[in-house]
This record gives structure tokens, C-alpha cells and sequence, in this order.
């Protein structure tokens, strides 16, 4: 739970930055009020440096300035609604995102950010159904949203969802070309330990044998393995799965 608050942060924070650091990346010259770059304007200066110093308060104020000079801008208010969500307003955060959303003639890649501020909105208020709907809704637009997947993922662990997040963390790793099959087995000992709570020790042995097939270092699927061993009387069988 402690990395994965981290996690979110480090997303809020570094999507912030990123936001302001891009904002007028593919605005035309002459659709722009104030024609200098953004590391020109003083508002901008000033809430990046508010930002930086950990003071996000003043980077508010700053950035509702920006807001106000440029409203056709969604960066501005994607990255305000992140910089509220941190601060705890939540309530505020949900509201600008869902505008940004409702706003005609966007590009789905907006869209999609805009979705997933609004899933890490919904996340931060205890509204997990809505945040995994959120990001489901993201998946369906753009099937190889990576983000949108490792929310998800995550998700199902917190609910302890163990076979769609077995089924997401595939996907995540088929999209991002990893061969790093560890989260996969420790999904299947999960799987495993509902099977054998439920009664159904065949299929419990067969979960755990088929998270070592997928990571022969994990060291939870032979301690389980060991202890269902236990319980069966299978003493030498125990020791030997254990050593």
C-alpha cells in the first residue's frame, strides 16, 4: 500500500510538470493570446518554482491566473485538477477533470489523459468502482493505454480481484514486451490460496505449479506448496518443496 500511494503521487507530480513543460507544444503561434513561450510567462515562471519548492498552494494561485489568460487550454485546468487532488481536494479535482471531458472537439489522446486524472481522482476519494469503470472506459478507446492497464491492475490486487488482475498484468506485459513473468506467478499463488480456501485443492496445486512454471525463484508458491504438503501428511514431500 506504501508504494503503491507512492506510485500515484510520483503519477500526479510528474504528470503536473510534464503538463506545464508541454503546454503549448501544438497550439499554433496564432491562436495564442499571449504569443510567448511559457517558460516566458510570469505566471508560469513563478507556479513552476512554487511547484518545485513543494509549495503547491502558491502554484495554484499561479496557475488559475495561466488558467484564466488561456481557458482553451485543457492542460492548464488537467494539470490544476492534479495539483487539487494532491492537495485533497478531491471534490474540486473530480469536477475539472469531468468538465474537460464534457468539452467538445477534444482528440481522444486528451481525452484519454483527461479519463485518467479523473480514475486517479476517483481513486483518492475511496471510489474504486467508478476509478475501474474510468479506466475501463480509457482501455476501450485506446486498447494499448498502458497507464490506464497499471491502475487497473493495481485495483484488482486491492480488491483481490486475483484473475483479472492476473488477466491485466498479461496484457501489461505483452504491451510493454516484458519478460518479467514474477507478478504473474505471485498472481497465481493468489489464485491458488482462494482455490484451497474454497475446498478445491486440485486446482490449488495446479495454480502453484503453474506459478513456478512462470518464475522458478518463487519462493511463496513452494512455501505454500510445502504447507498444503503438511496438511496432506506429506511430510517428506514438505520438507523437500520447502528445502
Amino acid at each position: 500500500m506504501q508504494t503503491q500511494a507512492i506510485l500515484l503521487i510520483a503519477l500526479g507530480i510528474s504528470g503536473i510538470v510534464l503538463s506545464f513543460i508541454l503546454l503549448y507544444k501544438d497550439k499554433p503561434k496564432n491562436k495564442r493570446k499571449d504569443k510567448a513561450q511559457p517558460w516566458e510567462n510570469e505566471n508560469y515562471l513563478k507556479g513552476l518554482n512554487y511547484l518545485i519548492t513543494q509549495q503547491p498552494n502558491k502554484a495554484i494561485i499561479e496557475f488559475t491566473k495561466l488558467a484564466k489568460l488561456n481557458p482553451d487550454i485543457v492542460e492548464v485546468y488537467m494539470s490544476l485538477g492534479n495539483l487539487y487532488r494532491e492537495q485533497g481536494e478531491v471534490e474540486r479535482a473530480i469536477r475539472l477533470h469531468q468538465g474537460i471531458i464534457l468539452r467538445p472537439n477534444l482528440d481522444k489522446q486528451t481525452i484519454c489523459q483527461a479519463r485518467l486524472c479523473l480514475g486517479l481522482d476517483y481513486q483518492k476519494a475511496g471510489l474504486i468502482d467508478r476509478a475501474i469503470n474510468t479506466y475501463r472506459d480509457i482501455i476501450s478507446e485506446d486498447s494499448g493505454h498502458i497507464p490506464a492497464h497499471n491502475q487497473l491492475q493495481m485495483l484488482y490486487e486491492e480488491e483481490n480481484n486475483w484473475e483479472h488482475a492476473y488477466m491485466t498484468q498479461r496484457k501489461i506485459l505483452r504491451l510493454t514486451k516484458s519478460k518479467d513473468q514474477s507478478i504473474l506467478a505471485f498472481l497465481q499463488v493468489q489464485i491458488g490460496k482462494d482455490f484451497y480456501q474454497k475446498g478445491d485443492i486440485k486446482e490449488a496445486l495446479r495454480r502453484l505449479k503453474t506459478a513456478i512454471q512462470l518464475d522458478k525463484k518463487c519462493s511463496l508458491a513452494y512455501l505454500f506448496l510445502g504447507d498444503i504438503r503438511l496438511a496432506q501428511e506429506k511430510f517428506k514431500s514438505a520438507v523437500s518443496v520447502w528445502e
